[in-house]
């Protein structure tokens, strides 16, 4: 997982204060739902060779960018977790 407390996120990916478990939920259904989309198309990736920019991180290419991602979200769902509490999502 990533290091917490290393980086700051933007202003535009700040949650509420107080988000509602229902909102959590929301949000982790829609993830589920694009990460469905991406690896449905995962095919159509595998032989990108463009580059796009991460804000702090650099270019990544298609693969770098799923891998990323991957990484990114389960470094959330851990902080996720221990807002609930280890309750059920």
């Amino acid at each position: 997982l990533l290091p917490r407390g290393v980086a700051e996120a933007p202003d535009r990916a700040l949650p509420a204060d107080r988000p509602e478990r229902h909102e959590i939920r929301s949000l982790i259904e829609a993830t589920q739902r694009s990460v469905a989309a991406i690896e449905a198309r995962a095919a159509d990736f595998a032989g990108a060779t463009g580059r796009i920019a991460h804000h702090e991180l650099g270019a990544f290419d298609a693969r770098e960018w799923l891998r990323f991602a991957t990484i990114h979200n389960r470094h959330h769902l851990a902080i996720i977790d221990e807002i609930l509490g280890g309750e059920d999502r």
